[in-house]
């Protein structure tokens, strides 16, 4: 009888230590989130694509003010890419040349024109549009933006745009110099002066730089 008795109380005690670590080897509920890890380093800066190519540079200084008419511009780029490896073609008619100078920055989804007419003896050059559309990246996802243009089609005063410092060499066909314009976002029109201006921020601002590209001619 007492052994019986032993033997049911074993019985017992296995039963309930056999429950215990059974129910310790269950897996617990799953715990709450974790702070995010820091951000990572910057990915290298991607690359122009193969479809553009390098051929001389257009660089530029915006100054200005910005929309509230107090915070001032200052911004600068250097556009080296255009579409083409060959050399930029001057066009011709009669003894007048025509330069339209085009560059890009791909990356930054930006570029810049510059057009404006010489004779054939490269004495003068009198310029006739500028355009710039300038993005910044101030952060991810974040672009501060300049954009204006100036196209000039009539005048016998001075105008808002000017293209000084020019030479060319015959020998490499390396045409440079410095030039500037302004947009006031206006459009004017009398008897000694007509263009069209326009300024993203909707206020003045000046770009000034320098151009220079290997050129050739070709005809009109």
């Amino acid at each position: 009888m007492k052994f019986t008795f032993l033997k049911n109380t074993f019985c017992c005690v296995a039963l309930a230590l056999g429950t215990f670590f059974s129910s310790c080897t269950k897996d617990g509920d799953i715990g709450p989130k974790g702070d995010p890890g820091e951000a990572g380093p910057a990915g290298d800066k991607g690359q122009t694509g193969s479809l553009y190519f390098k051929n001389g540079f257009l660089t530029g200084t915006i100054t200005g003010v910005g929309k509230d008419g107090v915070t001032p511009i200052g911004e600068n780029f250097r556009y080296e890419y255009t579409g083409s490896n060959a050399p930029f073609i001057y066009q011709t008619s009669g003894s007048q040349y025509y330069f339209n100078l085009y560059r890009v920055d791909s990356v930054n989804r930006s570029h810049a024109s510059l057009s404006f007419t010489m004779p054939s003896d490269f004495s003068a050059a009198q310029f006739t549009y500028g355009r710039v559309q300038y993005y910044k990246k101030v952060t991810d996802g974040h672009y501060k933006e300049l954009t204006g243009d100036l196209l000039l089609s009539q005048f016998s005063v001075p105008p808002p745009g000017a293209i000084t410092d020019f030479s060319y060499d015959e020998n490499t066909g390396v045409l440079s110099g410095r030039y500037t314009w302004t947009t006031n976002n206006q459009h004017v029109s009398n008897t000694t002066l007509r263009y069209l201006s326009t300024s993203s921020t909707g206020k003045p601002f000046t770009v000034t730089g320098t151009f220079s590209f290997v050129v050739r001619p070709g005809t009109y």
